[in-house]
């Protein structure tokens, strides 16, 4: 057998490691090495963390010929919501022989509405030697579905849009996670669908004013492979009428106390009774349409998916009806859409 010829190497270690207040973590290594002579290698590193995927770091490392510590700072990006992210290193180069080397890194990423951004700087110090170098990046896209255009964020699979009916600011999440938040228009583009996925999308109705009700708040999406779908949260506004029921009897205006009362409503029917006086009430809150998440090819994001409807169209007559005595009294009232919130009928 032949011997080996090449140089013996050994090497020991011992390493700690160690959580620190719940929110920092020390690590230390030490290593000897043998080889035409013993040396020692030094790593220690402590990390701290703030919070909300933020943290702060400082290395050192020391080996045979040289040491090197650095900083860094960091706090993310949202992963799929809009907001700035900011990433910060400084390090140290100190070698046998030569001049110690300094060199800066500061990222930033800015994720808006329309698109991403990146800015990143580079600068390296040596031996009077400095180098430079920048660079910048930008990118979006344009999605279209259910009569939409507009530019979003980066879309690598399937994308929704989200109809919030015409109310503005609402949050819109997609598996818990803040995407975004609707126009003037009630839209929102979420570019992070999964095809064939249940991708589980929802809106925050602590932002919808109270005059407002939603049919639902969340739903489960499962796009094709690179498609766009509607995804329409219907926004009702309350709509309230008050006034008083009267019916002639012998040529005399009667009071209606009591009694049930019927008005037709979307081809059903709304009941609701009437109180001392002939007084009543009845509101729109019971009828509500339906959400829906279809291709945009069979729905129109823009106008019927998720409007804002009350329920009862503007400058339209409409009947009721109520039981006196045996026989039926009907009566008509107009409905006017209306910032107001309760509309007086007056006496009917």
């Amino acid at each position: 057998s032949k011997k080996h010829s090449g140089t013996k190497v050994s090497v020991m270690s011992a390493g700690f490691s160690r959580s620190l207040w719940k929110t920092a973590t020390l690590v230390t290594t030490v290593k000897r090495k043998s080889e035409t002579e013993a040396y020692y290698e030094v790593f220690a590193g402590l990390v701290y963390y703030f919070g909300n995927n933020s943290s702060a770091s400082a290395n050192y490392q020391r080996v045979k010929d040289g040491s090197t510590i650095s900083v860094q700072a960091q706090s993310p990006a949202p992963a799929m919501g809009e907001g700035m992210g900011l990433r910060a290193s400084a390090e140290r180069t100190s070698a046998k022989g030569s001049k110690d080397a300094y060199s800066f890194n500061p990222i930033v990423d800015y994720n808006t509405r329309y698109a991403v951004f990146r800015g990143d700087v580079r600068e390296r110090i040596s031996a009077g030697d400095n180098t430079e170098s920048y660079e910048f990046s930008a990118a979006g896209a344009i999605a279209h579905v259910g009569g939409v255009t507009g530019f979003t964020r980066p879309i690598h699979d399937s994308f929704g849009l989200v109809k919030a009916g015409d109310l503005k600011d609402v949050k819109v999440y997609l598996n818990n996670e803040h995407v975004g938040e609707t126009d003037e228009r009630g839209l929102a583009f979420i570019p992070y669908l999964s095809s064939y996925y249940d991708n589980h999308v929802s809106i925050n109705d602590k932002g919808v004013p109270m005059e407002y009700t939603l049919s639902n708040v969340s739903m489960l999406v499962s796009p094709p492979l690179r498609s766009g779908s509607c995804i329409a949260f219907t926004a009702t506004k309350t709509q309230a009428f008050i006034g008083t029921l009267k019916t002639m009897v012998n040529a005399k205006a009667v009071p209606l106390e009591y009694y049930e009362v019927t008005v037709r409503i979307w081809d059903r029917d709304v009941k609701f009774p009437s109180g001392k006086d002939g007084e009543f009430y009845f509101d729109n809150a019971e009828t509500p349409e339906k959400s829906t998440a279809i291709s945009g090819k069979k729905m129109e994001c823009s106008s019927a998916a998720g409007r804002v409807s009350t329920s009862f169209k503007d400058g339209v007559r409409h009947t009721g009806y109520a039981g006196y005595d045996g026989k039926r009294c009907v009566f008509e009232f107009t409905a006017t859409e209306t910032d107001v919130p309760f509309i007086e009928l007056g006496e009917i």
